[in-house]
């Protein structure tokens, strides 16, 4: 006799039968691709040398401290998912393009590629990268690509493990092991 949980099993077994032979894809085995090719109509995934750049840019804006930088807390894996993933391909040229900008004026200024100058001169860029980006600026002016670049950074950071529960100390579920008890007051509104 076929009992509902016996017939659960076997329904999810059959279901997931088909992906057994199938190669990993989705969410998590995005992240972890090293070498993707590019999607059709689409740029290739960042190469080494920009992701370290991604890498250095993230950490200078959201340095380790104590708690986790933007590293540990895998920022310029979710940056290099979203480039080769969400991005169209104009946005994707656009970020490519400001990446090099960076790279370009970081020589000019110190000699050096950002993520090959010391501290404190990345210091020095990312305060002058940042006063450029939120400058006043025209309303139809579109946003500097270090502002833009800033947002994912934060965006990655504070969507992170490490953003969530180290820095943010968010506890979810936070009271649920307590006993009832009285709300402390009634709601703002009524029924």
């Amino acid at each position: 006799m076929l009992n509902r949980r016996s017939f659960l099993r076997q329904l999810a077994l059959v279901a997931t039968l088909p992906y057994a032979w199938r190669p990993a894809d989705g969410f998590a085995a995005a992240v972890e691709r090293k070498d993707a090719p590019a999607t059709p109509g689409y740029l290739p995934p960042l190469s080494a040398s920009e992701m370290q750049l991604v890498d250095a840019l993230g950490e200078g804006i959201l340095p380790a401290t104590d708690t986790p930088g933007a590293r540990a807390a895998g920022v310029p894996a979710f940056i290099g998912l979203l480039f080769s993933e969400w991005m169209y391909r104009d946005e994707q040229q656009a970020f490519r393009d400001g990446l090099a900008a960076l790279t370009v004026d970081a020589k000019a200024k110190t000699g050096r590629a950002f993520d090959d100058c010391a501290p404190a001169q990345q210091l020095e860029l990312l305060k002058g990268w940042d006063a450029a980006a939120f400058a006043p600026a025209p309303h139809d002016a579109p946003p500097p690509f270090f502002r833009r670049f800033k947002t994912l950074v934060v965006v990655g950071y504070y969507t992170s493990e490490v953003g969530q529960v180290q820095e943010l100390q968010v506890q979810f579920g936070g009271g649920e092991m307590e006993a009832p008890g009285p709300a402390p007051s009634p709601p703002p509104f009524r029924l």
